[in-house]
């Protein structure tokens, strides 16, 4: 669960470069943890999410949304 932990710092980090604030990420479901963990947070302002893949398939990434493309309305 190390890489799912970094992968949550990063994608916070991300989202906050563009002025989102965001909720917590919800405990790792049980089904999701045999991929490593996965799970979203929306914005808090704006409801833009990310979401976090530790172990994505070849056509999927780690961390993904729209609170990492787009800048949050509040800004």
């Amino acid at each position: 669960m190390a890489k799912y932990a970094n992968l949550k710092r990063q994608a916070r980090a991300a989202a906050a470069a563009r002025g989102h604030v965001l909720q917590k990420f919800p405990k790792v479901p049980a089904w999701a943890q045999e991929m490593g963990g996965m799970s979203t947070a929306d914005c808090i302002i704006c409801s833009a999410w990310v979401q976090v893949i530790a172990k994505p398939m070849p056509n999927e990434i780690g961390i993904g949304g729209s609170a990492i493309s787009t800048n949050c309305r509040a800004s």
